[in-house]
Parts: C-alpha cells; sequence; structure tokens
C-alpha cells in the first residue's frame, strides 16, 4: 500500500503559510474548500479533490479524527459577502438580451455552487 502524498492547499485564514494536507483524507480536502474565499481557488480545490476521488485516493474518510479550522479563521462555507441589494432596485432584464442571458447563467452559478457546498459539508461531516 503507497503512504498518502501530501498536496498544499490554501489556509482558512488569509496570510496564513500553505497547509499540506492527506490526499487520503477526504475530510481535510473538503474543510479546506469550504475555507477558501476566492471562486477561483474554491474551483480548484473541488476539481483537485474530484481528480482525487476519481483516482481512488481521496475516496477514503479517516474515522480516527475530525479535522479543525485554526482559531480565528473564517467559517468553513461562509465567505464574504458583498452588500445585498433589495429585489425592487435590481433592474429587470428580458432573457433576450445578452445581460438578462448573463444574469440568468449568474444565477444558476450560485445555485450549483451552494449543492457543491452542501456536498463537501456533509463529506466534512458524515
Amino acid at each position: 500500500m503507497q503512504a498518502p502524498t501530501t498536496v498544499p492547499l490554501a489556509p482558512c485564514q488569509p496570510g496564513r503559510e500553505f497547509l499540506p494536507v492527506c490526499a487520503a483524507c477526504a475530510r481535510r480536502w473538503t474543510l479546506h474548500a469550504l475555507c477558501l474565499e476566492l471562486p477561483g481557488t474554491e474551483v480548484d480545490s473541488t476539481h483537485a479533490l474530484q481528480a482525487r476521488v476519481v483516482e481512488g485516493e481521496g475516496a477514503r474518510i479517516d474515522p480516527r479524527g475530525s479535522p479543525t479550522v485554526v482559531e480565528g479563521a473564517l467559517l468553513p462555507g461562509r465567505s464574504k459577502r458583498p452588500p445585498l441589494i433589495a429585489p425592487l432596485e435590481v433592474p429587470h432584464r428580458s432573457l433576450f438580451t445578452p445581460e438578462g442571458l448573463a444574469a440568468l447563467v449568474h444565477f444558476i452559478c450560485h445555485i450549483e455552487l451552494n449543492a457543491i457546498k452542501q456536498i463537501a459539508k456533509a463529506i466534512r461531516i458524515f
């Protein structure tokens, strides 16, 4: 049996050094993916986790422990939020315009991102 490799992932707390994460521990991978703030790094981390699971390296969950977040770190899955705009202040866009189509795609992307985060939370917890 091959020893698990370590892969550097972004830390939960900005300004911290990268932490090595055991590739065989899906809980740690998902915890770090949930703690990332930038959407691009969240996507990269999720793709890396998917690749590990497909290769059979990240499918095992270590039942001996639960990973913890560094004190003062962001809550997993809770990135900084942009200011909310009241629904009446959002301009109405037709789906037949480029702006309206872009708004629809943006909305669907939010739904998909939330679904991915829910799956990652379930992996981390269970």
